[in-house]
């Protein structure tokens, strides 16, 4: 696939020369571009994975960061990088 693919739920694909983006879950073998949605998966990325969860075997592993206001007006920020 080479462009947008996009989608409110669900985007399913082999090679994406481009930008995915769903509301859910993104799944691809080989990503060259973005992936943006709740879930990302894929075995290998050359680009960015932007989501709460993102599988990768090979490529770019990323750094999650946070921010979180509570009741009492004081920040808490949480950063971690993690690898699954």
């Amino acid at each position: 696939m080479n462009g947008i693919q996009l989608s409110g739920f669900v985007n399913v694909n082999d090679d994406v020369n481009g930008v995915q983006i769903a509301g859910l879950f993104n799944r691809a073998k080989k990503v060259n571009g973005v992936q943006i949605g709740l879930i990302n998966r894929a075995y290998e990325v050359n680009g960015v994975s932007i989501g709460l969860l993102n599988i990768i075997k090979k490529g770019y592993k990323r750094l999650e960061a946070s921010y979180q206001e509570n009741d009492l007006g004081t920040e808490l920020q949480n950063m971690k990088s993690l690898v699954l």
